[in-house]
């Protein structure tokens, strides 16, 4: 963990954020990419005062993500009752879809969704955050046709029990060509969705 003094892109506001890095060393991952692990949740920091959040440290935004973060939809977000945790996460990936970074977007809310999981918060914040990381998965898959981030979403689909689209995703999958690891997710998952389990399981597990 380390402390490092940001300088908000968006309001000037100076403030210390801790960043945890390579949280994944020694950790036993999720199907969906989880470490499981509490310190994996600071890797994006909040401005406290405007509510701009962000995992990358940059001096300058543009005018149109300073434009969303003023609106008053995303302070409305920021000011919501929402944990901290949870929020910063979902800030992130608000600004990263406005920017088209399908990616990164999907992954913001996806850990917003593991935030909640693992804090025991509302099963309908996790699956209203799963549900727009799987959209923005979709939209990524649609422009670069990447395997991993599809067996992801299979997975995200499953935990929050869509088991149809799930199916659909999971044959599709098999329909195409992906390698010998990537069929024994599948396979995994199909067993898990016909006992119509949402429940998290582990890449070991496979």
């Amino acid at each position: 963990m380390s402390t490092k003094r940001i300088i908000c892109p968006v309001c000037g506001c100076k403030f210390d954020a801790e960043f945890e890095k390579d949280y994944f060393n020694q950790r036993r991952l999720g199907l969906d990419g989880n470490a499981h692990d509490i310190e994996q949740f600071n890797r994006v920091y909040m401005c406290p005062t405007c509510g701009y959040s962000s995992a990358t440290q940059i001096t300058n935004e543009d005018a149109e993500i300073i434009e969303l973060v003023n609106s008053d939809e995303f302070q409305a977000v920021f000011k919501s009752e929402w944990s901290e945790g949870f929020k910063k996460w979902m800030l992130a990936g608000y600004l990263s879809k406005a920017s088209g970074n399908h990616y990164d977007a999907a992954y913001e809310f996806m850990v917003a969704g593991w935030y909640i999981r693992k804090c025991g918060g509302p099963v309908d914040d996790f699956v209203y955050a799963y549900n727009l990381a799987i959209s923005e998965f979709a939209g990524y898959i649609e422009e670069t046709f990447e395997v991993r981030p599809a067996l992801i979403m299979l997975d995200l689909l499953r935990q929050i029990g869509n088991f149809e689209k799930a199916t659909d995703i999971a044959f599709g999958l098999k329909d195409s060509e992906v390698d010998e690891n990537a069929e024994r997710v599948i396979d995994f998952e199909l067993k898990c969705i016909s006992k119509m389990d949402i429940s998290e399981h582990f890449v070991d597990e496979v």
